[in-house]
């Protein structure tokens, strides 16, 4: 095994455990390569020395460190100076140190003047790169006119902000995700459409299906369709855990958790930003299913998520009909993003 990792660290991953547990063993392949610490045991990527000669090979490595590591000043100092992305991984308190924030976005190319506050620096940066929003503290990731600058430069990007500002209508507009009312956008066919993805304005999770949501708006068949999109309305749930498949909520008003006056809007009768989640998605395939209309479900490369193994039993429920996307890649680049626009 020490011979192969040294060879090829990534070959860690396929290591047994008490291998992965052995600092011999995961300072070869996190010397050869650093992003082999994604498989060491969580004790070695808490292990300063391993963490540092890792990140001394790969800076974004720091991903993979303890929390209590990526607050380490000398620690991520070495990872930025490797890589100003690695920025990204550190705590929040380090995001806050103007020196190493600084020296990162110098290591990322961008101009930094030493009379700029964090903000400045931030905010012209999320003006050429939108998605250098994730390496901003999180109270910049909460003040609007940064994540305003980010999302219209990079849509997807609004996944990185905090304090509400994933669901506010206009951030939302910016970035594509929503348009802007319903009195102002025109459909030419009746059938309405319901956009199964895993749940994507959170930084834990991926960017496919905010960068697939973008591509159904720009293609030109399924752009003909009004979509609900879960992602740009409500995400309160009567589940504690959200998306377990256990709980019984399947969105109706018999089976659902939130009292119904808490549901459903007053006035319009229809679910709300303070509706259950899966209430929320049903309504929509209801009315995707009296209009003849359809789900598309959108399946990433590690398979379904959790809500939507829920969405697809709701679906059932309601016979409406199913189709699923599969890939076999970790995101959509804007060059496979063009070919779906075309």
């Amino acid at each position: 095994v020490l011979a192969a990792v040294s060879q090829k660290g990534t070959a860690l991953q396929f290591a047994a455990e008490n291998m992965r547990a052995d600092k011999e063993v995961v300072l070869a392949a996190v010397t050869n390569d650093g992003w082999a610490l994604a498989d060491a045991s969580n004790d070695l990527q808490n292990d300063k020395e391993v963490v540092m000669v890792a990140v001394k090979n790969n800076g974004t490595a720091l991903e993979f460190a303890s929390e209590h590591l990526q607050n380490d000043k000398e620690l991520v100092t070495l990872a930025i100076k490797q890589n100003g992305k690695a920025l990204k991984y550190a705590s929040d308190s380090m995001k806050n140190d103007k020196d190493i924030a600084f020296m990162a976005f110098r290591n990322m190319g961008f101009q930094v003047e030493d009379h700029m506050s964090l903000r400045d620096l931030v905010l012209a940066a999320v003006q050429k790169d939108g998605t250098v929003l994730r390496a901003a503290n999180d109270e910049l990731k909460k003040d609007r006119e940064v994540v305003l600058a980010a999302v219209q430069q990079n849509g997807p990007s609004i996944k990185y902000a905090k304090g509400g500002l994933n669901q506010d209508a206009d951030c939302l507009k910016l970035s594509g995700l929503w348009d802007d009312t319903e009195a102002q956008v025109t459909y030419s066919r009746n059938e309405k459409a319901v956009l199964s993805v895993k749940f994507s304005l959170a930084e834990q999770t991926t960017q496919y299906a905010s960068d697939f949501a973008l591509a159904m708006k720009h293609d030109r068949f399924l752009k003909n369709f009004k979509t609900y999109n879960p992602n740009a309305w409500c995400k309160e749930s009567c589940d504690p855990d959200f998306t377990n498949i256990a709980h019984p909520c399947r969105g109706t008003s018999s089976t659902c958790g939130i009292p119904e006056v808490d549901n459903y809007d007053a006035v319009t009768k229809r679910p709300c930003s303070k509706s259950c989640w899966r209430l929320a998605f049903r309504f929509h395939q209801e009315e995707s299913k009296d209009t003849n209309g359809f789900m598309i479900q959108v399946e990433e490369q590690e398979g379904l998520g959790d809500g939507q193994k829920i969405e697809t039993e709701m679906a059932k429920e309601v016979d409406l009909k199913v189709f699923r996307t599969y890939t076999n890649l970790p995101d959509l680049t804007a060059a496979r993003n063009d070919k779906i626009y075309r």
